[in-house]
C-alpha cells in the first residue's frame, strides 16, 4: 500500500539516511528503509516484524528527528545537494563553450578537461 508522503520528503529522508545512517541503530536504519525506499506502510512494517503500527511509527519518527537533528546541526546534506546543482550548472556550461569553440582546439581541450574534473566531483 505504502505511505502518503511526497516525492520530495522521500528523497530528502532517503538522502538524511544515505548521510547520517550509520549514527543510527541496524533496527531504525531498517524500518526507514522499509519506509522510504521500499515504500512499505506502517502497517506492512508492523506486520512484518510482528508489533503494533504505533509501535513502528514510534522508531520511525524518532529516527526521523534524528536524522533532522543532525542535519541542522551540519548542513552537509543542504550543502550537497548545493554543490551537485552547481555542478550541474557548470557541466551545462562547459557543454555550451564545447560547441561554441568546435573550431579552437585548445579552448575544446580546457572544455573537455574541466568536464572530466567535475564527473570526477560529482563521483566523489
Amino acid at each position: 500500500m505504502g505511505n502518503l508522503l511526497s516525492e520530495h520528503e522521500m528523497l530528502h529522508m532517503t538522502m538524511l539516511v544515505d548521510f547520517y545512517g550509520e549514527m543510527l541503530t541496524d533496527k531504525q536504519r531498517n524500518y526507514l528503509d522499509l519506509y522510504y525506499n521500499e515504500n512499505l506502510s506502517l502497517a506492512e512494517i508492523a506486520k512484518k516484524y510482528n508489533i503494533t503500527r504505533s509501535g513502528v511509527f514510534d522508531i520511525i519518527n524518532r529516527s526521523r528527528k534524528t536524522l533532522l537533528k543532525m542535519e541542522h546541526k551540519t548542513g552537509i546534506v543542504a550543502r550537497w545537494m548545493e554543490a551537485n546543482k552547481r555542478l550541474e550548472k557548470a557541466e551545462l556550461i562547459t557543454g555550451k563553450i564545447s560547441e561554441l569553440a568546435k573550431n579552437n582546439n585548445e579552448i575544446a581541450n580546457l572544455t573537455d578537461e574541466l568536464h572530466s574534473i567535475i564527473k570526477e566531483i560529482k563521483e566523489l
